[in-house]
């Protein structure tokens, strides 16, 4: 009997209750949770409190400053987690009726450019499909919130991988600087870059540790836009792919190719998750976007 009456009440739990721990877990802040869910922070505290006496067990560590998900904590994410993409699947099978309608959800580290443009494609044949876009540029390359992740290369035997495009890298220099470029020793450069954990920014620090120094970084920029003003006011140079960029570039500035550089662009899906049709349809226009680009 004792049994029966636990069970019932971990059935109890609600599925918001649940997608609200599991965002706390991962961010291991309830703030956060709150502010991502637009609830006050006292709801997400309250929330985790009343489940954790539904498990009659703690789920998180706390001090006076910072909140901790412990042993019991982290066990229960996994599978919670698991039981929700689980859901979500079930979901996307249950409403996936034609391509008309939907949601694409996309993670975009790298190619925005064409990207963008495809998107632009697919939305005048399928006005009712909705995209959903996330530019994060970190090191966790998790699927779990994403039907696509376009980026360079990743090494996940769970993640299908299909190549979009190889670009050429360049180095982009205002025309009167550009007689102080030595392809063979590019130490004395000063350089402009995306934000760290960006392609660029790895392209750069690269092709600089190849020739066996670290780049004299000068400018860090979040906007493309301004890293390409920066370069034509001749405030430093910058490395770029070829394609991505092509015709982005002031008249004075000079797109010379002094390395054997080469950026590849994949786009990733998880080789166990169901595709909807509108995915399909939009993976296909990607890959052939990405051949004609």
């Amino acid at each position: 009997m004792l049994k029966h009456v636990k069970i019932n009440m971990v059935i109890t739990m609600e599925l918001l209750q649940l997608k609200y721990f599991c965002h706390a877990a991962e961010t291991q802040n309830f703030s956060k949770t709150a502010k991502e869910f637009e609830v006050p922070a006292s709801n997400i505290s309250q929330m985790i409190h009343r489940l954790e006496k539904e498990l009659e067990t703690t789920l998180f560590d706390r001090s006076a400053n910072r909140v901790q998900l412990n042993e019991k904590g982290t066990a229960f994410y996994k599978k919670v987690k698991e039981a929700l993409i689980c859901l979500d699947e079930a979901q996307r099978i249950a409403l996936d009726h034609n391509e008309t309608g939907g949601e694409i959800h996309l993670r975009i580290c790298t190619n925005r450019r064409l990207i963008t443009d495809v998107i632009g494609q697919f939305r005048k044949l399928f006005p009712k499909v909705t995209f959903v876009l996330n530019f994060d540029n970190s090191s966790d390359n998790s699927l779990d919130d994403f039907d696509l992740l376009i980026s360079e290369d990743v090494d996940d035997s769970n993640l299908e991988k299909i190549k979009l495009i190889d670009e050429k890298i360049l180095l982009a220099v205002e025309n009167k600087q550009s007689k102080y470029v030595n392809k063979k020793d590019f130490s004395n450069l000063k350089f402009i870059t995306m934000s760290k954990g960006s392609s660029i920014h790895k392209i750069t620090r690269n092709i600089c540790n190849l020739q066996g120094f670290e780049p004299n970084i000068v400018i860090q920029s979040d906007d493309p836009f301004y890293l390409r003003k920066y370069v034509s006011l001749g405030l430093g140079v910058a490395f770029f792919p070829e394609k991505s960029w092509k015709g982005q570039f002031a008249d004075n500035v000079k797109l010379m190719d002094v390395t054997d550089f080469k950026r590849s662009t994949y786009v990733f899906r998880h080789k166990n998750r169901y595709m909807t049709k509108p995915l399909k349809a939009f993976l296909e226009m990607l890959i052939i976007g990405a051949k004609k680009y």
